[in-house]
């Protein structure tokens, strides 16, 4: 399990928390986000952040530091490793068929990435998806080889023109976070195949269960998961 500013946890059943890991290379685990579980019990997962939690996203996304990793988790040795870093606010996590390859939101960078586990590729960092129409978030592996992406909102035209100006960046940082606007509440879906070419695109302009932060596919249904929402959605999967 992920939580924020509590570094990777495991829950049984019953029973409390338990705290796998706090820190990775000597650096502590400031915003533990996306867990993937392999069949072999590895568990991959984000840190998005070695550098700001929750309550300092707008700092994340204005400095562009790049201070997020990929990390892999050994249950059985108690080991860890980080498999790629230098990241710009990576989020969600899952993997591909026969585990051969991750695939990486990239949220500040509207993009995913495929990191090669396995294979003649082992170890080779490649684009997925570039360029989304937001912000990427929770992504996961459906039926009939579909990869559900959360979009946590549209992007922003005023971000995007102030994005090229480290000046402007660093005035919109010491901002506090209470006077920076919300993202605008905007529900979206997207369905992408295994060459990362959109196949599916769910939105819901109103923002009736919004932001949308983590999405999976279960018996015909698409459950979505929330941020800032005290539930749980769910949204029947559209006929082809």
């Amino acid at each position: 399990m992920a939580l924020p500013g509590s570094g990777l946890l495991r829950i049984p059943a019953g029973r409390r928390e338990g705290v796998l890991l706090s820190e990775v290379d000597g650096i502590p685990l400031g915003f533990v986000n996306g867990v993937a579980v392999a069949a072999s019990g590895h568990v991959y997962f984000t840190d998005s952040s070695s550098r700001h939690g929750p309550a300092d996203l707008h700092r994340e996304l204005f400095e562009q530091r790049a201070s997020g990793r990929l990390i892999r988790y050994d249950p059985i040795s108690g080991r860890a490793e980080t498999l790629l870093n230098d990241l710009y606010f990576p989020n969600g996590v899952t993997l591909g068929p026969g585990e051969a390859f991750a695939l990486v939101a990239e949220t500040f960078r509207y993009r995913i990435l495929r990191v090669w586990l396995k294979g003649p590729r082992k170890g080779e960092t490649t684009s997925f998806a570039s360029n989304l129409p937001g912000f990427p978030d929770g992504i996961s592996r459906g039926e009939h080889g579909i990869y559900w992406l959360a979009l946590y909102a549209p992007r922003s035209p005023l971000l995007d023109v102030v994005m090229p100006y480290p000046f402007l960046r660093q005035i919109l940082s010491r901002l506090p976070q209470a006077i920076i606007p919300d993202p605008e509440a905007y529900g979206m879906v997207l369905g992408l195949d295994e060459a990362g070419k959109v196949v599916r695109n769910l939105q819901d302009p109103r923002g009736a269960f919004a932001p949308i932060t983590d999405v999976a596919e279960y018996e015909g249904y698409l459950y979505l998961g929330s941020f800032d929402e005290p539930a749980v959605g769910r949204v029947e999967l559209p006929v082809h």
